[in-house]
């Protein structure tokens, strides 16, 4: 999916709080977090599983490999991005397949190493990272990330966290007022937040993907924003700290996951970024109960 002729690339930190929504977006949680349990699921470069209470909250999408076989990537977080507009094998991540392990309570994870092209070509030299997850308590999820040695100009940069479809999902924003579009039509000003996933429109095709997609965004900066999936009573949110520069933020209406993502690009394919550029995200993501 492109906006503004952009690929879209995630970076996150996560944080769940068993206590409530934070700063007044959530209920009380009503005493339920004495038996709730929330289990983050990990492997170099990706969170793959998000579990809560055994319900796994993140979707997969298909990619088809070098040998012709279908494999699915699990989206719970990763970084992506693109040289070009076109959102293919060509677009440049940390996701991988896995295997994953639990993160527990308590503990960190460091990754480092090269954004490569998912089909793993010399079409898009990725930069390199510098990842941290630290579980603090077991509903919250901290992380940090550093890109930076951007060796080719790159169109997309972005941190996106994929969700599996639920036609009860709402997504919302810290403050009021977003753009909603589709790539090749016309944008909407919506003055409010809390739309129900499914309300976001896809009636236009993007470029590359070809596929139904659409979007409501926001520039920076903004204080947080999430999901809230309302037939589990729980909302997930990812809280932007100090030190993070993304550019805009989006709730993405996708054929096979719903979508929260940040992004470090400018959204204009003749202003991309630069080799020397460094970006950085500090991130709390937070799941909490709905009243």
């Amino acid at each position: 999916m492109k906006f503004w002729r952009v690929v879209f690339v995630f970076s996150i930190v996560v944080t769940f709080s068993a206590c409530g929504g934070g700063g007044g977006s959530g209920g009380d949680g009503g005493g339920r977090h004495t038996n709730e349990e929330v289990e983050w699921q990990v492997g170099n470069g990706t969170i793959g599983n998000i579990l809560f209470n055994g319900v796994n909250l993140t979707g997969e999408t298909p990619f088809v490999t070098l040998n012709g076989q279908h494999k699915k990537y699990k989206g719970g977080g990763y970084d992506i991005g693109s040289c070009d507009i076109t959102d293919d094998n060509n677009n440049i991540t940390t996701r991988n397949f896995g295997p994953f392990h639990a993160l527990r309570a308590g503990t960190s994870e460091r990754w480092r190493g090269t954004l490569e092209t998912i089909d793993r070509s010399s079409s898009c030299l990725g930069p390199e990272y510098d990842w941290t997850l630290t579980n603090i308590d077991g509903f919250h999820l901290r992380s940090s990330t550093h890109i930076y040695n951007i060796r080719t100009p790159l169109i997309s940069l972005s941190f996106p966290t994929d969700f599996s479809k639920d036609p009860t999902d709402e997504f919302r924003f810290s403050s009021r007022g977003y753009n909603m579009t589709v790539f090749g039509c016309e944008q909407e000003h919506i003055n409010d937040f809390g739309f129900i996933f499914e309300g976001i429109p896809s009636e236009c095709i993007t470029p590359g993907a070809d596929v139904k997609q659409g979007l409501a965004i926001k520039g920076a900066p903004i204080s947080f924003f999430e999901l809230r999936r309302l037939s589990l009573g729980i909302g997930f949110r990812r809280t932007v700290l100090n030190g993070s520069n993304y550019r805009s933020f989006m709730a993405l209406n996708h054929p096979g996951d719903h979508t929260l993502q940040a992004s470090w690009d400018r959204g204009d394919e003749n202003r991309p970024l630069m080799p020397g550029e460094e970006l950085f995200a500090e991130e709390m993501l937070e799941i909490f109960f709905l009243n």
